[in-house]
């Protein structure tokens, strides 16, 4: 882009490191060396403000497992995150451009007409699900797409122009390190301080969270996006996830490291393995809550029933081994 484009980024990074990778993003931007459309072409135009944030993944240190039962957790911020620059244009619809990865995953493109914009946004999240599930090879875009219907739906955001947005990620997809979650934060960063919208940590991760839900269609939990929302530079994250209330954080000491092992085998949150455990959690609290008396408050128009829980909170991980077993394993 000229000197005349005005560049800033979502919110102040919290390392050098982050700084760094923000930094060289926008030179290469500046350069043209980023942003490159597989027909040659420039993704962003000239002399245009464009604002750029960045979103770490997560290594999960403790309890990670069991976040969507209610349990208390200790995430690392990573080295590794996700850049997303967001330019307003005149030329109405959507662009997005996510650059190739170091391990070899090839550049991907999606252009979204006007008409098709507005109708991925003002048709519902699960008309939003239902377009993406179509074709595999959009999944990638419903994280970024999913951002804009959740800010439209919850939050009014009225997109009056078309977008350019352009991702790079280094966190490691299919990991179990959060790249979905990363790619989802700094989408809304970036997307939120181009409009002006002021949104803190907690409340960002909750709505990024709904993204994932309602339009990914993954049951996750909210621990990875409060992470990548809210992580510090050299300390966990203490979160007890009920749903979402920060304990605190833990520096480290400099004699102690973290380091992820790689199985082998590919994660996803909206995977059967994950859904299956997940459900089955929340039969097991079902039963429970039967086997102790309690009550059902109502069941809403999206089929979900609530239970009044004063003993549990509504939180699995609030009932403790002892507890289990006098009261319930008899049964």
């Amino acid at each position: 882009m000229s000197e005349s484009g005005r560049v800033t980024t979502a919110r102040p990074a919290c390392s050098r490191a982050d700084t760094f990778d923000l930094e060289e993003f926008l030179a290469r931007i500046k350069r043209t060396e980023a942003a490159i459309l597989p027909d040659g072409s420039f993704l962003f135009g000239q002399g245009v403000p464009l604002v750029v944030a960045r979103a770490p993944g997560r290594l999960d240190v403790m309890g990670g497992i069991a976040d969507y039962s209610g349990s208390l957790v200790l995430q690392w911020p990573i080295r590794e995150a996700t850049l997303v620059a967001v330019q307003a244009v005149a030329e109405p619809g959507l662009k997005l451009f996510s650059l190739a990865t170091e391990n070899g995953r090839e550049a991907r493109t999606l252009e979204l007409n006007s008409s098709t914009t507005r109708q991925l946004l003002e048709g519902g999240y699960a008309a939003a699900r239902r377009w993406f599930a179509r074709d595999p090879a959009l999944h990638w875009a419903a994280y970024v797409l999913g951002v804009l219907l959740v800010l439209e739906r919850e939050r009014g955001l009225q997109l009056n122009c078309g977008l350019r947005i352009l991702v790079e990620s280094k966190v490691p997809e299919g990991k179990g390190v959060s790249s979905s979650a990363a790619l989802e934060v700094a989408t809304m960063q970036a997307v939120t301080g181009l409009v002006g919208f002021t949104l803190e940590g907690t409340e960002l991760a909750r709505l990024c969270q709904m993204a994932e839900n309602f339009v990914v269609g993954a049951s996750c939990g909210i621990m990875d996006q409060m992470t990548s929302a809210l992580g510090q530079a050299d300390a966990l994250l203490s979160l007890l996830c009920q749903p979402a209330k920060v304990q605190g954080f833990v520096p480290l000491p400099s004699s102690i490291r973290f380091w992820g092992i790689d199985s082998g085998i590919r994660h996803a949150v909206s995977g059967s393995d994950y859904t299956s455990v997940r459900t089955g959690a929340f039969m097991g609290y079902r039963l429970i809550a039967e086997l102790a008396g309690l009550k059902e408050v109502a069941r809403s128009e999206d089929g979900i029933l609530r239970i009044d829980d004063p003993r549990w909170s509504g939180f699995l991980a609030n009932l403790s081994p002892a507890e289990f077993d006098r009261d319930f394993a008899p049964h």
